[in-house]
C-alpha cells in the first residue's frame, strides 16, 4: 500500500466526537504512506493555507465551498460526521437545502448505508457514480476491532451526559439565548429538558453516593465545558463522597464504556455505543420529566428506549442499582436500524475501505505542486495558536482539538493492527 506522500487534512469539528475515530483514519492512511493532519476548526484554514494539503476530509457539507476558496485544486472529500440520518436531515435532503456549488466543489463523498447512497444517486442524477462510496460508519471500527477481553465488574457507574444547552463549551450563555420567543420550539425544548435532566441527574447521584459503595463515572457531552464539572459539580457533594466521582475526558467513549458496570443516560446517540458493547442501559428521562422532549423528536427516539431500564422513580433506581438487577436488553429493531442506516454488519472495516478509496482517487487524479511550508511548523504554529485561544477563553480546549491536553486513545494500536490483520 503506497500513499505516495500525499498530504492529507482531516476536519475534526468536535473534539471528543470526531477526534478518535479521525486519529484512527490518519494512522492507516499514514501506514499507506501519506502524511496527515488531524486538524481543529482553530487550525482547519491556516493548515490549507499553509500546508497546501492534496485532499480535504470534511464532516459536514457546507465547507466545501469554503475549501476550494483558500485553495481550488485540493480535492474535497466527505466522510459525514451523521451519515444514519433519513427525511430533511438525509445528505440528499441537506445538499438541495445548499446551493449547488456545495454539491458541485464535493470530489469525492462516502456513504453509511445504502439507503442515503441511492437518495443522492436519484435526487443529482447527474452525478458520476464513482463519486459516491459506501463505507459503512468508520465510527464503529472502534468497537468492531477492539481487542477481544472478558468482562470485569467494576464497581463504576456511568452518567452521560447532554447539557450542552445550559453548560456550553466555551462558556456561552446559550440558554439565555435558546428561550427567546423568536427561536423554534425545538431549540428551547431541549433547554428544559437539559435543565429536568441535569437536576434530577444530580439527584440520583447524590443518592447512589449515600446509600450504596459504587463509583461514578461522569462523561459530559462533546459540547460540553468539562471545567465546569470540576469547579461546580464535584464540589456540591459531601467532600466525603468526591473521591468516588470521576470526571471523563478521554477521546474515545468506547475505552470509558469498557470501565462501566452500567450506563445511566438522557436519550442520545452514545446508547448505540453502549448496547454494541452490551453495557447495561438505564434511562433517565422518566424519572427526569424528559421524554416527552426526546420522544417525538425523531424515530430513533423511540426505538433506543426498547434498549434501556425505564425505572419511576429514584428509589426504584436505586433498588436496581442495589441488586445488581440491570441486565443487558437485547432490542432486535435497534440491530435493525444499526445494520440498515450504519452498516453496522459490514464484515471489513470502514476506516480502511475510506483510507484505500481516498489513496485510489487521488492517484487517479492530477495533483497540484506547489511550494508548502512543513507539517512541522504548521504544528509549532498550531501549538502557539492554541496558547493564544487559551488565553482568551480557558474553555477552548474543550470542543478544539491540541494533543497536549488529551491523551492518546488507549486501544487504538491493537485496533489498526486488528484492522490491518497484523500479529
Amino acid at each position: 500500500m503506497s500513499g505516495h506522500n500525499y498530504r492529507i487534512l482531516i476536519r475534526a469539528f468536535t473534539c471528543r466526537r470526531d477526534v478518535a475515530h479521525s486519529l484512527l483514519l490518519k494512522s492507516i492512511l499514514e501506514k499507506m504512506g501519506s502524511k496527515v493532519i488531524v486538524s481543529s476548526l482553530r487550525q482547519f484554514e491556516t493548515a490549507i493555507k499553509l500546508w497546501k494539503p492534496h485532499a480535504v476530509i470534511v464532516n459536514v457539507q457546507g465547507v466545501s465551498v469554503r475549501v476550494k476558496e483558500l485553495m481550488k485544486d485540493t480535492f474535497v472529500i466527505l466522510v459525514p460526521g451523521e451519515g444514519g440520518e433519513i427525511g430533511k436531515n438525509s445528505i440528499a435532503q441537506i445538499w438541495k437545502t445548499l446551493p449547488s456549488e456545495f454539491l458541485n466543489t464535493t470530489d469525492l463523498a462516502f456513504f453509511w448505508n445504502k439507503m442515503s447512497m441511492e437518495e443522492c444517486k436519484k435526487t443529482f442524477p447527474h452525478l458520476k457514480k464513482n463519486k459516491l462510496i459506501l463505507s459503512g460508519n468508520p465510527k464503529f471500527d472502534l468497537i468492531k476491532f477492539l481487542p477481544k477481553k472478558k468482562k470485569k465488574k467494576t464497581n463504576i457507574i456511568g452518567f452521560s451526559t447532554r447539557f450542552s444547552h445550559i453548560n456550553q463549551h466555551e462558556g456561552i450563555n446559550y440558554t439565555f439565548v435558546s428561550l427567546m420567543p423568536q427561536r423554534p420550539s425545538r431549540t428551547s425544548n431541549f433547554t428544559y429538558a437539559d435543565v429536568l435532566g441535569f437536576k434530577n441527574m444530580m439527584k440520583v447521584i447524590d443518592t447512589i453516593l449515600k446509600k450504596t459503595d459504587k463509583t461514578i463515572s461522569i462523561r459530559p457531552h462533546p459540547l460540553e465545558a468539562i471545567d465546569n464539572y470540576y469547579s461546580l459539580v464535584v464540589k456540591e457533594f459531601e467532600e466525603k463522597y468526591r473521591k468516588r466521582i470521576i470526571i471523563n475526558s478521554s477521546l474515545c467513549i468506547v475505552e470509558w464504556l469498557e470501565d462501566l458496570d452500567v450506563l445511566i443516560s438522557p436519550t442520545s446517540t452514545a446508547i448505540y455505543e453502549a448496547y454494541l458493547m452490551k453495557v447495561p442501559i438505564i434511562s433517565m428521562d422518566y424519572i427526569s420529566g424528559t421524554k416527552k422532549y426526546y420522544y417525538n423528536f425523531n424515530e430513533i427516539s423511540k426505538i433506543i428506549y426498547n434498549s434501556c431500564h425505564e425505572p419511576r422513580s429514584v428509589s426504584s433506581l436505586l433498588n436496581m442499582i442495589k441488586k445488581n438487577e440491570f441486565k443487558f436488553k437485547k432490542n432486535e429493531e435497534l440491530e435493525q436500524y444499526l445494520k440498515n442506516f450504519h452498516s453496522y454488519h459490514f464484515k471489513q472495516s470502514s476506516t480502511l475501505l475510506i483510507a484505500e478509496e481516498v489513496i485510489k482517487f487521488l492517484k487517479k487524479n492530477k495533483r497540484h505542486n506547489h511550494f508548502f511550508v512543513p507539517k512541522n511548523i504548521v504544528d509549532i504554529y498550531d501549538n502557539y495558536a492554541f496558547k493564544r485561544e487559551m488565553k482568551k477563553n480557558k474553555l477552548h480546549w474543550n470542543c478544539y482539538y491540541h494533543e497536549s491536553m488529551y491523551k492518546k486513545p488507549l486501544n487504538i494500536d491493537s485496533i489498526i493492527k486488528n484492522i490491518l490483520g497484523i500479529k
